[in-house]
This record gives structure tokens, sequence and C-alpha cells, in this order.
């Protein structure tokens, strides 16, 4: 099973919400909007549009779009490695480059099929050792039924696993 190497930064999915950047876990800033967007967007396959994330995120705001600009500044230091820019975001998109981040979830997503049918006991025990709990356990965001509805589906797809 292909593993990234130990000093890539990390987003661990897979139970609590952690991040690890040169070996270190970063402190997570209290905001479990922040803390969700991160995993959202961390998540996504393709760019999202800023509508979508305040409506995922922000049905009662007076302004979303504020909201969302103030929790992507927060999100910048926890993404972004000092050489490398990872939160991409224009007037309508907002993404995260994955292709310098480890995160645990997708690893784990692309390989447990051909592990679970073909892997060796060894294999199965790395595919089990990634599992720390549920996706993003412990976190839940106030009258944001959208995103609950999001979470709850992958919650459910990675217990299958």
């Amino acid at each position: 099973m292909e593993m990234a190497s130990l000093s890539a930064d990390r987003l661990l999915l897979l139970g609590p919400l952690q991040v690890i950047q040169n070996r270190a876990q970063l402190p997570l800033p209290p905001s479990r909007k922040v803390r969700a967007l991160l995993a959202y967007l961390a998540m996504a396959p393709r760019p999202v549009t800023r509508g979508k994330l305040c409506e995922l995120f922000w049905d009662v705001a007076d302004d979303p779009r504020r909201e969302l600009r103030w929790c992507l500044s927060k999100l910048r230091p926890l993404v972004d490695a000092p050489t490398t820019t990872r939160l991409i975001a224009d007037r309508e998109q907002v993404r995260i480059d994955t292709n310098s981040l480890d995160i645990e979830a997708i690893s784990l997503a692309r390989s447990a099929q051909m592990t679970l049918t073909s892997g060796s006991p060894g294999d199965l025990q790395s595919l089990r050792a990634l599992f720390r709990g549920d996706f993003l356990e412990g976190l839940s965001v106030d009258r944001a039924s959208l995103f609950d509805n999001w979470l709850a589906g992958q919650r459910h797809r990675f217990g299958q696993l």
C-alpha cells in the first residue's frame, strides 16, 4: 500500500481533525466552520464556487461572502506551506491544491477496494490503522443542514469501508 513520506504535510480526517506540518500537529482554530470548511475543500475533487460554500455553511448570515473570506483567512496558515500556496481562491471559486498534501481519507478511499480484495494481512493492518475514529469525529456545525448532510454521507461512506 502506497503511503506518503512522514515529512509530507498531512491532513487527518478519520477521527478528530488534525493538521500536521513538518511532523508537528498544528493548533486548530476554535471556529467549527473553519474546520468544517477545511475538510470540505480538502475532499472536494474540483474547485467549489463561493456561492455553493455560502449555501453550505451560512443559511442565515447577513453577509455570507464576508464570513467566507474570514474563514479562508484562518485556513491559509493551516493549509499553505512556507514555499507552497495550497489554498487557491479567486472571485468565483475556491480549492485546495492537494498535490503536495497527504489526506489520509483520500488515500484510504483510493486504496481500500484493491487492498480489501487482494491485499496481504499487513496491507489490511495498514489500512485499518488509518481509522482513528469516525470521519471528522466530534465536529458539527450549527444551522448548516447542507453541510450536515454531506458530513453524514462521508461518515456513512467511511463507516462502510
